[in-house]
């Protein structure tokens, strides 16, 4: 088991190669670019930007009514 300061050193160490591991995968991650082809949630519903947020707001609040009850 690691502790104290190995613990921090071997998460920063994981988190590197995963940031370098996503940037190289360019097929699966899109690289530097980031992914682009994944469609907007309630894409014909929310056609303004304050729509869109106003719905993910919505689903988040549903949501967390539905964990908190």
């Amino acid at each position: 088991r690691l502790r104290s300061d190995y613990l921090a050193i071997t998460t920063f160490g994981v988190a590197v190669v995963v940031q370098l591991v996503a940037l190289n995968a360019q097929k699966l991650t899109g690289g530097p670019f980031g992914i682009g082809f994944i469609p907007r949630p309630f894409g014909g519903l929310a056609e303004t930007p304050l729509l869109f947020n106003l719905s993910n707001l919505a689903v988040v609040s549903v949501v967390t009514l539905i964990v908190y009850l």
